[in-house]
């Protein structure tokens, strides 16, 4: 204990002596004037004896007074010896466990949150798979079908942290394996900004961009084992940025929230070596709660990149030129209650909308113009039945048209007549916790895929047992 303690003592104590004195000082005129009954007055020297007997109790009070605060100031210097020169085991035990929690706490306000996502599968089809591609489509080089057997899927390594109070960072890492290589990407490499007022946010680094609904959802958070066709086909994936994005929320009790991103366009479906800002991206979305057990969500994007001579499905032929994409996405929910935890209903629509205009050029040919117009859709309904088991079914589109008359090589996959391909899946899977996950999925493409004479279709009936953990530290996913 401290001298201050020392000092809090006394003056516990220290405060009787006024109140005594005060009290005393008080009561001693009844002594003076109480009299026993039948007598008038109070013979002067019994009030001597009585003044001189409280003088006396009063020097003893101050005795013991002082006597039991020199005890206790002794006991406490015994103590506090005791506890310097040997301290006692719990002591030790509990000044040890303090230190340590300063220390973590100290050491973790630095430390980033790291978590591991591990995906995995079994994958069958129905007959030999073709090769992924779509006619009429410009389809991603690094895109195609999942390997027949065993493999592992997409793994993701993401670190995360609040950098100081201005600024917090997040990057990912995927890696996976791709014929038998291992394969690794920086998916996402960021800083956030979280100091800025009136709701405004900025992003700046490579990130997913704001583009429709599922875009900038990870692998993991995937209602299905894939993406659907329109995603596949038209951004050949996830669309990324490397640039800035400010994103505003507006101070409106309806839920409102708007952005921009401005990019260098390095990524499909925009691609080439650029100098200053090549992509921009604008979007807006809306939603809210309709009573307790429902809600609602709705956005629209539109997307520009430049491609200077960007190569075309593998082949010899470059494109350059601009490309448009416009995206509307549309998202319902519904929980008995608000309560997700039991049961819970997910419907989910989004509709993509691509042109293509530019050039297409090949060994230093005279460049031909090139025009094409592209879309798809899909709309999905999930169930969660019950607290470990949802299930889920999917019917996706796509169609290809407007290629500007022209017969291109067959080699570069593009055709000038419309071909249209439609897909159904169908999903049911187990998740015992947050961290784990195990699903079966069968897709069938029942149009059976427009596919040139001599080719395979761009896919056929397959059946998917999807596997995905996670270990670590694991954010809350998008609404």
């Amino acid at each position: 204990m401290s001298a201050h303690q020392h000092t809090s003592v006394k003056a516990r104590f220290g405060g009787i002596w006024p109140v005594t004195l005060l009290c005393l000082g008080l009561i001693s005129p009844t002594f003076t004037l109480a009299a026993p009954a039948g007598t008038s007055s109070t013979p002067k020297s019994l009030e001597t004896n009585e003044l001189a007997a409280l003088k006396a109790e009063i020097q003893q009070l101050k005795k013991d007074y002082h006597s039991r605060i020199e005890a206790l100031e002794k006991r406490l210097s015994a103590a506090e010896s005791r506890l310097h020169s040997q301290p006692s085991t719990t002591g030790m035990e509990y000044a040890g466990a303090t230190a340590t929690n300063t220390s973590s706490r100290s050491a973790n306000a630095f430390n980033p949150a790291i978590s591991l996502i591990m995906d995995g599968r079994y994958v069958d089809y129905a007959s030999r798979p073709g090769t992924g591609r779509l006619p009429g489509f410009r389809y991603h080089p690094e895109y195609g079908l999942d390997a027949e057997g065993f493999n592992i899927g997409e793994s993701e390594l993401t670190m995360s942290a609040n950098i100081d109070d201005k600024f917090y960072a997040q990057a990912t890492i995927a890696f996976g394996n791709d014929n038998g290589e291992t394969q690794t990407e920086v998916e996402e490499a960021y800083i956030q900004s979280t100091a800025l007022s009136h709701g405004l946010t900025a992003k700046l680094g490579r990130y997913y961009s704001a583009l429709g609904y599922i875009n900038e959802q990870h692998p993991h958070a995937w209602d299905f084992a894939d993406l659907p066709l329109a995603y596949s086909a038209l951004l050949g994936g996830n669309l990324k940025n490397e640039g800035m994005q400010l994103n505003w929320l507006l101070p409106t009790d309806h839920y409102w929230e708007m952005g921009i991103e401005m990019g260098n366009g390095g990524h499909f479906p925009a691609a080439g070596n650029h100098n200053g800002l090549s992509s921009q991206t604008a979007f807006i979305t809306s939603g809210g709660d309709i009573g307790i057990s429902h809600s609602w969500q709705a956005g629209l994007s539109w997307w520009h990149g430049k491609s200077r001579e960007s190569l075309v499905n593998n082949s010899p032929w470059l494109f350059s030129g601009d490309t448009y994409l416009n995206a509307l996405d549309v998202v319902y929910k519904w929980a008995p209650m608000g309560n997700n935890k039991e049961e819970n209903f997910k419907f989910q629509f989004e509709y993509l909308r691509s042109r293509d205009s530019g050039t297409l050029s090949s060994d230093g040919d005279q460049p031909q113009p090139y025009t094409a117009q592209r879309q798809g859709w899909y709309a999905q309904a999930i169930w969660q039945f019950r607290p470990l088991w949802r299930t889920g079914l999917r019917y996706d589109r796509v169609h290809a048209a407007g290629q500007n008359g022209e017969s291109w090589p067959e080699e570069i996959n593009l055709t000038s007549s419309g071909h249209h391909f439609s897909r159904v899946s169908a999903m049911l899977e187990w998740i015992p916790s947050e961290f784990s996950r195990l699903r079966l999925q069968y897709n069938d493409a029942i149009s059976g895929g427009y596919h040139l004479p001599g080719q395979t279709p761009f896919e056929d009936s397959k059946w998917t047992f999807q596997y995905t953990v996670s270990m670590g530290s694991h954010g809350a996913h998008q609404y």
